[in-house]
C-alpha cells in the first residue's frame, strides 16, 4: 500500500452473490437473459436497454433497484474482502450506503473526469472498486500515486494549471491503468486522483465502487448519519457502547 492503492484478491463464492443480484436485476429490465448465471454480463450493450436512449434511464433504475430491494449489496461486495479491509482499517467499519453502480458500453463517451474524494470525503476513507467482468487496459480504472497525487494536489492549491486541460493531461500523464479482472479489487485511498477513459474494447465494464473508514476516524465533510452505515465493530467496541449508554439511561 505504498502507493496509496492495491489490488487485491478477494472470496470470490462471496462476491457472486453480489454478482447473481446485478444479473437478477438486469433480466428484470430486459437487457439479460437469464437462462443461466453463465450468461455474459459484458455483452448487455447488445440488448435494447442500452442503446443511447435508454441507457441512462436503464442505470437509474438498477441503481434504485439495488437500493430499495437488496439495502445489503454493498456489504455482499465488501464481504469478499473483509480480512484485507480489516487489515488496513482496523474492526470497527462503517460502510458508505449508497450504491455506485457503474456501466459503461463500449465507447461511451460518459467517462468518469479525473478527481479525488478528498477533500469532501475523509483522508481516513478507503475506497473499493470492483468489477463484475473482467477489466483488463483499455477498460479499467486509472489512478494516481499519493506522491503524485500530493504533487498535482499542490499545483492545482497554487493556480499553476490555466485550464481543465492542462490539469487532465498532468493526472493522464502521472497515472497508471490497472487490469483488475473479476475476483479481484482495487484498493486506494481518497486523496488520490483517479478516473477512467473511454471503453476501448468490445465487452461492457460492469462496476461498483463504495467507501469504508475505521469508526474513529474523522467523517470529512459528509453526514456520518446519512452517508455511513455501521459494517462492523469489534467485541471490545460493543461493551464500551454498552457500558457507555447504560450510563446515561
Amino acid at each position: 500500500m505504498s502507493k496509496g492503492f492495491i489490488k487485491i484478491s478477494g472470496n470470490k463464492e462471496k462476491l457472486n452473490s453480489a454478482r447473481l443480484t446485478i444479473f437478477e436485476e438486469l433480466n428484470k429490465v430486459g437487457a439479460l437473459d437469464l437462462s443461466s448465471q453463465e450468461a455474459d454480463l459484458g455483452q448487455v450493450h447488445m440488448f435494447p436497454a442500452f442503446n443511447p436512449t435508454n441507457i441512462n434511464s436503464t442505470r437509474l433504475s438498477l441503481i434504485n433497484d439495488l437500493s430499495s430491494s437488496f439495502p445489503t449489496f454493498n456489504r455482499m461486495v465488501a464481504s469478499a474482502f473483509d480480512e484485507i479491509i480489516s487489515e488496513l482499517i482496523g474492526p470497527d467499519v462503517l460502510i458508505q450506503k449508497s450504491i455506485n453502480l457503474v456501466i459503461q458500453c463500449p465507447g461511451d463517451s460518459q467517462t468518469s473526469e479525473p478527481h479525488r474524494d478528498f477533500p469532501a470525503n475523509s483522508a481516513f476513507e478507503l475506497v473499493l472498486w470492483v468489477p463484475f467482468v473482467d477489466c483488463p487496459i483499455g477498460r479499467s480504472l486509472y489512478v494516481c500515486s499519493a506522491k503524485k497525487s500530493f504533487e498535482i494536489a499542490g499545483k492545482l492549491n497554487s493556480g499553476k494549471f490555466n485550464d481543465l486541460d492542462r490539469f487532465r493531461d498532468d493526472v493522464l500523464q502521472s497515472s497508471e491503468e490497472v487490469p483488475v479482472m473479476y475476483g479481484e479489487a482495487l484498493l486506494f485511498m481518497a486523496p488520490l486522483f483517479h478516473g477512467s477513459e473511454i471503453n476501448r474494447t468490445d465487452s461492457t465494464r460492469i462496476t461498483c465502487n463504495l467507501r469504508l473508514k475505521s469508526l474513529f476516524t474523522p467523517h470529512g465533510m459528509k453526514s456520518p448519519y446519512s452517508f455511513w452505515d455501521t459494517y462492523s465493530t469489534s467485541p471490545f467496541t460493543d461493551m464500551a457502547i454498552d457500558f457507555t449508554i447504560s450510563e446515561f439511561k
